[in-house]
């Protein structure tokens, strides 16, 4: 298992050493160890491109992106779990769910007695908005954003698909958002920022289409791997086009992929007794799901999970993990041991397992992440001075 290096080696440590140039006081995490002999410049306009799902290792292998791999500074781990829900909000907040409280895509809230979608800020079963239902933003996640942090002018530069989603407008206060709807529009908006404005900005850019190809043609497709290539295209022109700007680049990610094979995409109706033990519907990810568990039934619970799934994962007690600092440093949010259930299911390299409502449409994801393996915790880092 990689483990997230929240002392020096991790996104959050990233967002630490980007805090720091651009004057913000010192957070929860130290300053990233890889930027410790050159830190990040406290001149000139910085700018960070998070590619939702690349990892470090598909990217030192991928074929036509050599200006990537030669720009590589080294790997960080993501946190934990390696998915987007958690990562991305690590990189909006500055620190990740042992503080900001968001388990992965699925969680059981108190807040509304059921188990929602957090990023679609709608409840599992019959998607209602938890809006509507009276749940605020402000009352769910009661913390400031990274960009709120900062000294200087900030730009969070999002897809218009979910720019002005509640989860988003709340998690980019402090910043002015610019949505687009293509990656050159995306990189145009970026240049402009950069040639618009003498006042030193922090440009965060996040492009989640790699994700939505791994996912669903796999991470060793061509496709997924064409894909890159023509990130990297652009990038090259991003790049040329902001010489001279006093521009600072970085690409990263928020966790990495792996590729399933079938036979081992279990699903929860396959162990209908184990299923019986659980209060309410897995939540967290397919490589990382948290089970409630009815309050007499713990120890049948281990039991049979450790004769069903032993040979699919290892069945640990979530307070374990959160005790053992899987989930971050310093004090824990005051809802995390609730929302990471009874039991974390750290998923064996190779399976993932997976449960439905009765009024969820199945569907098969090749690609995944969440888990603790190399390739989904590993991401790169590369820097450019155009």
């Amino acid at each position: 298992m990689t483990l997230p290096d929240y002392h020096g080696g991790s996104i959050v440590n990233l967002m630490a050493s980007v805090a720091r140039a651009c004057g913000a006081t010192a957070g929860h995490y130290p300053a990233l160890g890889l930027l410790e002999a050159t830190p990040l410049p406290t001149d000139g306009h910085l700018v960070l491109v998070v590619v939702d799902g690349l990892g470090y290792h598909y990217l030192r292998s991928a074929p036509g992106v050599a200006l990537m791999q030669a720009s590589l500074r080294g790997s960080m781990t993501s946190v934990f779990p390696s998915t987007t829900a958690t990562a991305v909000t690590a990189f909006l907040t500055g620190v990740p769910a042992q503080q900001h409280g968001l388990t992965g895509w699925h969680m059981h809230l108190d807040e509304v007695g059921q188990s929602v979608a957090i990023l679609p800020y709608e409840t599992r079963a019959g998607a209602q908005s938890l809006a509507r239902l009276g749940l605020e933003p402000g009352s769910l996640f009661p913390y400031p954003t990274f960009f709120q942090g900062l000294a200087v002018q900030s730009h969070a530069v999002s897809p218009d698909t979910i720019a002005r989603s509640v989860f988003n407008r709340w998690h980019t206060r402090g910043a002015s958002v610019a949505p687009y709807r293509s990656l050159t529009q995306c990189f145009e908006i970026v240049e402009r920022l950069c040639r618009a404005q003498h006042q030193r900005q922090f440009i965060y850019v996040y492009l989640p289409d790699f994700d939505a190809c791994a996912h669903e043609r796999g991470i060793a497709s061509r496709l997924t791997a064409a894909h890159l290539q023509r990130f990297a295209q652009a990038l090259e022109r991003l790049l040329r086009s902001l010489a001279g700007a006093g521009v600072t680049l970085m690409v990263t990610a928020d966790h990495g992929f792996v590729d399933l094979p079938a036979q081992q995409r279990l699903e929860l109706d396959q162990f209908p007794e184990l299923a019986q033990c659980l209060s309410g519907p897995l939540t967290g990810e397919r490589r990382l799901p948290y089970c409630h568990v009815k309050p007499d039934a713990h120890q049948r619970f281990e039991t049979l999970a450790a004769e069903a799934l032993g040979h699919a994962c290892e069945v640990v007690p979530s307070q374990t993990l959160i005790d053992q600092h899987y989930f971050g440093l310093g004090q824990p949010h005051p809802q995390l041991a609730r929302r990471a259930g009874d039991y974390t299911l750290l998923m064996k390299p190779g399976y993932s397992l997976k449960d439905w409502l009765p009024d969820e449409k199945k569907h098969t994801l090749i690609g995944v992440h969440g888990g603790l393996t190399e390739e989904e915790m590993l991401v790169p880092l590369m820097l450019f001075n155009p």
